[in-house]
């Protein structure tokens, strides 16, 4: 008797709990809080309604993303998003969070998607073919300089932002100005190079010498996981006095398409950037490294190999110490 009796009462509790449940869940949805204060909410490229739950608790917009996503479920609603930025309000219903998003943002915006190892160059014309902000190459390409935004990292007389525009997926105000975007562009540079220490360097190189090698190793290493060694190498033939021979560097120098077919003429071209025809570093970075890059420039691996070769893979590196082991692992260089 006494266990049918206890068997009730936790009927009677799981069924109060669903009912408070059920209760709560229909009161967010139906009426959320009036009067709310305004919580500006921004929708990114790629984003999904039912995946919004998680943002949507955080700007305090709803209580449960579990209980957005049951009310999406069984409310059918579906939304094909813009991106941009919303005016929403706290502890607003579902259903209005669901019709305020589907007015459209507020303010419109335009992704803009800057791959890793861009140089100031292909960034000024990845603005330029946006739809709706309209930023002229040259515009982009004139404010990409010191004397609009310091970065954190010094940049020493350098004459352009090369190498701190910063590879990520930005959105962008159609009113947007070319001095704004830089300075959006570098301000997120900043926070990822804020993630470092660049107080010293190795091998007694500044900072800014630190990001060259780090845009270097963006366009050597095609795994992150061969920076570090990328970088060790780089900095054993500083130490040895010996030319880089990068051949990034080249095409820099060149001005011709990373991967392009260089002759010998270009090998040997007059250029303070030409690593195979000079000795150190070039004078500024070479395109915009990304974090995995620049930790590898500041953290390089305790190696004393000066030479490596793609392996077969196509991705990865070999790595060696003579000469004659590179000359006859470059002999078998697969052409990728």
């Amino acid at each position: 008797m006494r266990k049918v009796l206890l068997g009730l009462v936790i009927l009677v509790v799981l069924a109060g709990g669903t009912v408070v449940y059920v209760v709560r869940s229909y009161l967010s949805a139906t009426h959320g809080a009036p009067g709310g204060s305004t919580v500006k909410f921004t929708v990114h490229p790629g984003d999904s309604l039912s995946a919004l739950g998680p943002p949507l608790r955080s700007a305090g917009v709803i209580d449960s993303p579990r209980d957005f996503k049951i009310w999406l479920r069984v409310s059918g609603s579906s939304l094909s998003l813009q991106q941009g930025d919303y005016d929403l309000r706290r502890h607003m219903a579902y259903s209005e969070v669901v019709a305020n998003l589907a007015k459209g943002p507020s303010v419109i915006s335009e992704g803009l998607l800057l791959r890793e190892g861009l140089t100031v160059t292909e960034t000024a014309s990845a603005v330029g073919a946006l739809k709706i902000v309209h930023i002229p190459p040259d515009a982009f390409q004139a404010a990409a300089t010191t004397a609009t935004v310091v970065p954190d990292v010094p940049a020493p007389g350098a004459p352009t932002l090369e190498g701190y525009l910063y590879p990520e997926t930005y959105s962008v105000d159609p009113k947007e100005t070319a001095e704004g975007l830089v300075r959006q562009i570098v301000g997120e540079f900043n926070k990822k190079a804020g993630q470092l220490s660049w107080s010293s360097p190795p091998a007694g190189v500044t900072p800014y010498q630190a990001l060259v090698i780090a845009s270097m190793v963006e366009r050597e290493a095609k795994a992150p996981s061969d920076g570090p060694m990328i970088a060790a190498v780089i900095y054993n033939r500083l130490r040895a006095g010996m030319k880089l021979g990068i051949d990034a560097t080249t095409y820099y120098a060149v001005r011709k398409p990373f991967g392009a077919t260089l002759t010998q003429s270009d090998l040997v071209f007059p250029s303070p950037y030409n690593t195979r025809a000079v000795v150190g570093l070039p004078p500024t970075p070479i395109d915009s490294p990304q974090l995995s890059s620049m930790r590898a420039a500041l953290q390089p691996s305790a190696t004393s190999d000066l030479y490596y070769v793609l392996s077969s893979d196509c991705v990865h590196h070999s790595f060696f110490k003579t000469a004659a082991e590179f000359n006859a692992a470059a002999a078998h260089q697969p052409k990728c």
